[in-house]
């Protein structure tokens, strides 16, 4: 394992950015109260830590690490590239979301329209057979959460065909935790129709 070690460099993990965490799942345990699961994005998580949870909901709501556990053993702290279970105090198993991210006070926003560079699928490489136009309306995969958009094609572009990149604009049904540069994929009935990237948030 040594020679292992030697050969493969430890991965560089962003913690010098504020914390955030996408939920994957939540569970009320008893003795202990809600558990948020999720791989942390960026940053430190510690115990005693005020935090928002953003996204999908109007309102952020807010509460405080009681505890982080990971592999069941419990640890003062949690950092990028953990997968672990925060537990939170100050906050009910049904106030939180899939889809929703755990974030450092105030560093985090939603946003329900942005606009993005994508790549449209062709049939060969598990996408669309047709070509889409605007108001075409998938899910948006965004982190761990999915939120049905309405697409927009530039004036320009009368249709989006597979295999074409293009820049697109997408309104949300749903308010989302969303940042330049956050990747995310299309897809519609059991097929991925896109991948792209976020430009701008608005």
């Amino acid at each position: 394992m040594e020679a292992v070690d030697s050969f493969f460099p430890d991965p560089q993990r962003d913690v010098d950015k504020p914390f955030l965490m996408g939920v994957e799942t939540v569970m009320s345990i008893t003795g202990k109260g809600t558990v948020a699961t999720g791989k942390i994005e960026r940053g430190i998580a510690k115990t005693g830590d005020t935090i928002e949870i953003v996204g999908v909901k109007d309102k952020t709501a807010k509460a405080t690490i009681s505890g982080i556990e990971m592999f069941h053993k419990t640890l003062d702290e949690g950092q990028s590239g953990d997968q672990c279970g925060i537990m939170l105090k100050g906050i009910k198993r049904s106030e939180i979301l899939r889809g929703q991210v755990l974030c450092a006070a105030g560093t985090v926003k939603t946003f329900s329209k942005f606009d993005a560079d994508i790549y449209v699928l062709k049939e060969d490489e598990g996408g669309r057979k047709k070509p889409f136009f605007s108001s075409y309306r998938p899910q948006a995969f965004i982190r761990t959460g999915m939120v049905t958009v309405e697409v927009q094609l530039p004036e320009s572009v009368e249709m989006a065909m597979p295999g074409d990149s293009l820049s697109i604009s997408l309104a949300a049904e749903k308010p989302m935790a969303l940042e330049e540069g956050l990747r995310f994929a299309l897809r519609e009935g059991g097929l991925t129709v896109g991948s792209g990237i976020i430009t701008k948030c608005y």
